[in-house]
């Protein structure tokens, strides 16, 4: 008897599902634990989160000079990469949902200008100052500074 069988694999990262599944298959493993945020330890999540602290901790040294840092998602577009990722077999074998995405956006001819301007209009926002308390956060373009600010809690 395979003494595996008794053990659950425990996977991390964007494609933790399949190979999770070739390598539970192939030692016999029969319950493979996945958790819903495992695709956020992908060396993708993992650069990102490095990107996130450090403009969190530029913000926190700089906060006393009136320095406010921000981490800002400009949008997606299809560009040369784009197109070589929806044609890459490996994408479309182990980032199936991505190449969707993509294709869905390419196929729709959906202008990214509206999100890239608002990108521009983030980053007219945040240099003017009246944002300086989000220092150290990511944002995204449909974010809401406003709404954000209301949210903080008086110190």
């Amino acid at each position: 008897m395979n003494r595996l069988t008794a053990y659950s694999l425990c996977c991390f990262g964007g494609a933790a599902g399949q190979h999770a599944c070739l390598v539970a298959d192939a030692l016999g493993v029969k319950r493979i634990f996945i958790h819903p945020l495992a695709g956020v330890l992908s060396a993708y999540g993992m650069g990102k989160n490095a990107q996130i602290r450090l403009v969190q901790h530029i913000a926190a040294e700089q906060k006393d000079f009136g320095i406010a840092t921000f981490a800002i998602e400009p949008g997606t577009a299809i560009t040369d990469l784009a197109e070589s990722t929806i044609a890459s077999p490996d994408a479309q074998r182990w980032l199936p949902s991505m190449v969707a995405a993509l294709t869905k956006m390419r196929d729709e001819k959906r202008d990214p200008t509206p999100v890239f301007a608002r990108c521009a209009e983030m980053c007219v926002a945040l240099a003017s100052g009246r944002y300086d308390a989000l220092s150290g956060r990511y944002l995204e373009p449909w974010d809401d500074f406003d709404a954000l600010l209301r949210e903080i809690k008086p110190a």
